[in-house]
């Protein structure tokens, strides 16, 4: 950390880097935690003759960042940020 403080921009690229990848570890670990339950349910659902949905959501923060999206943005061409 001290090393990325001195090197400028560079380094700040690869923390950038560094905690997207953080973050999107310890998300899919909270997702993994769920799965067990999940599928639980389903089966459960399935022996009762009803069917299962599940879906995977995702606010798309990251993506709107990258195309510098703000409130009240208008656009021409759908955009998805998911």
């Amino acid at each position: 950390l001290i090393l990325s403080e001195k090197r400028g921009e560079k380094s700040k690229h690869f923390m950038n880097l560094y905690w997207s990848a953080h973050q999107r570890f310890f998300k899919l670990l909270c997702m993994s935690f769920k799965i067990p339950f999940v599928v639980k349910e389903v089966e459960e659902a399935l022996e009762r003759g009803e069917c299962a949905l599940i879906g995977l959501q995702t606010t798309g923060e990251a993506q709107d960042t990258r195309l510098n999206l703000d409130y009240g943005f208008e656009c021409d061409v759908p955009i998805s940020t998911t």
